[in-house]
C-alpha cells in the first residue's frame, strides 16, 4: 500500500545506517519472498541494493563476495551482465531503472521494474525520480541531510495521482521528529513542520468526508452528474471531484484505511467513487475540449 500512492506505479527507497544493515535487509527480503507467494505479482517486491565499496575497509573481501551474489541476482532478474568490475555501470543502471525517466527505462514491463532500492547514502541527494513516493528510514537523519533525503519523494509525476511524498521512520521516532522540527525550522521557518507533516488519520478522514459532502451537494449520485447544465456547474463538479480524489489518495496511504463500512465511515463506497470517476473524466473532457478561448480559466488552471 505504501508504494501504490494514487494507485499508480510507484517505488521506494530504504536507507539504512550501514552496508551490513543494508545487506541484512536484502537477505531478509529474499527470504520473505521465498516464504510468501504474492498472487497478483509473484516476484513483488523487486529489490535492488546500491552502496559504495572500498578495497581498504574492514571485511572488504566479505562485502565483495556479498556484492557478487547481489549482482548475480540482479543479472538474473533484469537480464543484465554486471560483475564486480562493472559496479559503476551497475549503480547507474539501478538509478536509471528506479528513476524511470530516460527513454529505455521510461516504459519498462512490470518484471523489469525496481520496486524498492536499499541504500546507505546513495540516491539521497540529486536523485530526481518522480515515481519515487516513499522513503523508508532506518537510521537517524538531521539538518541538511534530512531535508535533502526527504526531498527525494516530492518530485511530482502526475498531480492527480501524486500530490505528496511520504516518509516512514523505523528508528527512534521521537528523536527523528525532534530532528525534523529543527530542520524545518532552520531551513523553512517557524511553524513549517505543521504545514509539511501529514495530518493524523482522523484528521484525514474529516477532510475526505468534507470533500464527499461538497461533491454530493453538486451531484448527489454519479447519475446526477449527467444532468448538470451549463459550463459553470460542470466546472464545479470537476473541481469538487478532484478534491475527493486528492483526499482519497492521501487517506489511502494510512495503515488504518479500509473500504469496510465506508458508506458509514466516509459517506461514500468504493464502487460509487469508481462511478464518479467515469463521470468526472467524461465531463472534464467535454469542458476542456471546447475552443481554447472558451475553456473556463479556473478549469484550465487545474491542468
Amino acid at each position: 500500500r505504501k508504494m501504490s500512492l494514487g494507485h499508480g506505479n510507484y517505488n521506494a527507497i530504504l536507507t539504512t545506517s550501514s552496508i551490513e544493515m543494508a545487506q541484512r535487509y536484502y537477505q531478509a527480503f529474499k527470504a520473505a519472498k521465498r516464504a510468501t507467494h504474492n498472487q497478483l505479482d509473484p516476484d513483488w517486491p523487486r529489490i535492488a541494493i546500491t552502496y559504495s565499496l572500498s578495497e581498504n575497509e574492514d571485511q572488504s573481501a566479505q562485502k565483495h563476495d556479498q556484492m557478487a551474489t547481489i549482482l548475480k541476482d540482479y543479472n538474473q532478474q533484469y537480464r543484465t551482465n554486471f560483475d564486480l568490475a562493472d559496479l559503476n555501470l551497475y549503480n547507474e543502471d539501478v538509478a536509471k531503472r528506479a528513476a524511470r525517466r530516460e527513454a529505455f527505462f521510461a516504459h519498462l514491463p512490470t518484471d523489469q521494474e525496481i520496486n524498492l532500492v536499499i541504500v546507505v547514502r546513495r540516491l539521497l541527494t540529486g536523485f530526481d525520480a518522480p515515481r519515487l513516493n516513499t522513503l523508508f528510514v532506518d537510521r537517524t537523519l538531521a539538518y541538511q541531510e534530512l531535508i535533502q533525503s526527504y526531498s527525494r519523494t516530492n518530485r511530482l509525476q502526475n498531480r492527480e495521482l501524486k500530490q505528496e511524498g511520504q516518509i516512514v521512520t523505523f528508528r527512534v521516532p521521537a528523536i527523528m521528529e525532534a530532528n525534523e522540527r529543527e530542520a524545518y525550522k532552520l531551513y523553512s521557518g517557524e511553524g513549517s513542520f505543521n504545514v509539511i507533516i501529514r495530518p493524523t488519520y482522523q484528521q484525514a478522514v474529516l477532510k475526505f468526508q468534507k470533500a464527499v459532502v461538497d461533491l454530493k451537494a453538486i451531484a448527489p449520485t454519479p447519475t446526477a452528474a449527467d444532468d448538470l447544465k451549463g459550463t459553470t456547474a460542470k466546472v464545479q463538479f470537476v473541481k469538487a471531484f478532484r478534491q475527493v480524489n486528492q483526499q482519497l489518495n492521501s487517506l489511502s496511504m494510512y495503515n488504518d484505511f479500509t473500504w469496510k463500512n465506508s458508506e458509514k465511515a466516509f459517506g461514500i463506497a468504493q464502487p460509487e467513487v469508481e462511478s464518479y470517476t467515469g463521470k468526472y473524466l467524461r465531463i472534464k473532457a467535454a469542458v476542456t475540449n471546447q475552443e481554447p478561448e472558451k475553456v473556463p480559466e479556473e478549469l484550465a488552471a487545474l491542468d
